[in-house]
Order: structure tokens, then C-alpha cells, then sequence
């Protein structure tokens, strides 16, 4: 799992997988990501996913972008593969913006990005990589 601390502790967003290893190909997998607003912030006004091409991912063929579902504070939204093909790998942001209220609601974005390796086989030591970092951005709505 991976976990990045947003300046001021605003929010923390993290990334698992469904297996904890690396994705097989042609078996299911499932990434999720989870938004956590800190004490006082808002939940996000938008989660969704980047895929490794820069656009949002959308469902469609063997790809299926869930729900945001919300419980409490939390939001969270998967990312699913059934199955995953080798053309499905490469990185994945998950990307989210929460309003500051006390900022006149201006949003900030932060976004973590992992690199989904699909292998044919089952190796020991590869599961997702991670690029640990975050960026944010404040502008008006």
C-alpha cells in the first residue's frame, strides 16, 4: 500500500491491489484507490483515474471504473481488469481534488501514481511499483 501525506495533513490517498502481487495476465485484478480528508476538510468534489496514455479512464471492454462509494469520511474508487491483459500495463494515477473551506472552497489536487507491471507468470519479487509523490494545485471554482 501506498500512502502520501498531502502538505498541512489535508488528506492522504492510497493505492492496493486486489492480490498484493503483481498482475497476472488474463486473471482478474483490481486496483483501489482511497481518498482520506483530515479532520475539517470536506470529502473529494472528484476522484478518478489516469491511465498510462494521460486520459481518464473510462469502462469500457475488459476495463470497469467503479462508483466513488463514500463511508463516513472515506471515499474510495476501484479500477478493475477482467482480466488484465499485457496491453493493460503501464502507470495509473489515481487523482482526487478536495475543496479547503477555509480557503473559499478553492480545491486542492492531489494525485499518487503506480506502475501495474503484467507478467505471464507468477514472479517473487514483483509486485506494483510505486512513484511516492504527490501535486497539488489550487485554483477557483
Amino acid at each position: 500500500m501506498i500512502m502520501i501525506i498531502v502538505p498541512e495533513q489535508w488528506a492522504t490517498v492510497s493505492v492496493h491491489n486486489s492480490t498484493g502481487e503483481n498482475a497476472l495476465n488474463n486473471t482478474d485484478y483490481t486496483l483501489t484507490c482511497t481518498v482520506t480528508p483530515t479532520e475539517g476538510m470536506t470529502l473529494p468534489v472528484t476522484v478518478e483515474w489516469v491511465g498510462p496514455d494521460g486520459g481518464v479512464v473510462a469502462s469500457q471492454g475488459n476495463v470497469m471504473v467503479g462508483e466513488v462509494e463514500v463511508q463516513g469520511t472515506v471515499s474510495t474508487l476501484s479500477l478493475s481488469f477482467s482480466p488484465v491483459f499485457s496491453s493493460d500495463g503501464g502507470s495509473y494515477t489515481c487523482r482526487a481534488a478536495i475543496a479547503v473551506p477555509w480557503m473559499n472552497n478553492q480545491q486542492l489536487q492531489l494525485s499518487t501514481t503506480v506502475h501495474m507491471p503484467v507478467t505471464s507468470e507468477r514472479l517473487l519479487d514483483s509486485r506494483i511499483s510505486c512513484s511516492n509523490f504527490y501535486s497539488f494545485l489550487f485554483y477557483s471554482i
